[in-house]
């Protein structure tokens, strides 16, 4: 396959054929084909006969999603733009391209630095796992151990609020999530509950500032040869 410019296919083709089929199919909006993360997927794929795209666009598209701060190992299936759109239209939320790239590059896992020391009274914890993003359609997409099926449990039962969304496990089984309404990273403890408080209190409790953003989370990660455990 060979992408071509929208306005060359509609002219060969005048009805609503493969264009707006890719673009739906992979969550682009219309008028995105030919352009970097369409190329992207197209080169993913396998479509590009092996071509390595060569645009300044698309070269800045590789490189923020493979040149990251920290690598993952046993990732999840691959997920594309349409399976992130999904996850956004459960949550109700748009999400930072960071956090869309990171996941575009790999689907969760295990990462080579995986220790985050906060400064002052808090000890260092270690990120076990980052979960995955469900593929569009998956039969068992409200997994826990999917983003999204873990935030719609974890809001049903009033673990925690719908303004934090969990992607990443400790040892001990909390949570570290984005924060929905500013962007920042949070650490959130789920064996705080007290019976006494209520659910907002409870909520406010567990919750524990982490990074100003994903970016900055990411870059904060050390290796545990860098942590004082």
């Amino acid at each position: 396959m060979q992408l071509v410019k929208t306005s060359t296919h509609k002219a060969t083709f005048p009805h609503g054929g493969s264009v707006s089929q890719f673009e739906k199919h992979f969550g682009l909006r219309s008028g995105d084909y030919g352009k970097a993360d369409a190329i992207a997927i197209s080169h993913d794929k396998g479509w590009l006969k092996g071509r390595v795209p060569k645009s300044n666009s698309i070269t800045c598209w590789f490189e923020r999603c493979f040149m990251l701060p920290v690598k993952l190992s046993r990732p999840e299936t691959k997920v594309y733009v349409s399976d992130f759109a999904v996850l956004e239209e459960q949550i109700s939320a748009k999400l930072p391209d960071s956090f869309r790239d990171f996941y575009l590059a790999s689907n969760g896992g295990v990462s080579n630095k995986d220790w985050w020391e906060s400064e002052g009274q808090y000890e260092p914890f270690r990120v076990k796992r980052f979960k995955a993003i469900a593929q569009s359609g998956a039969s068992d997409a409200m997994d826990t151990k999917y983003i999204g099926g873990c935030y719609s449990t974890m809001v049903g039962r009033n673990v925690i609020p719908q303004t934090i969304l969990p992607f990443a496990i400790d040892d001990g089984g909390n949570f570290v999530c984005l924060d929905l309404k500013d962007g920042c990273v949070c650490f959130y403890a789920t064996d705080t509950y007290d019976p006494d408080l209520t659910t907002a209190q409870n909520h406010l409790n567990s919750y524990r500032w982490l990074a100003d953003s994903f970016s900055d989370f990411l870059s904060g990660l050390k290796d545990e040869s860098e942590v004082d455990v």
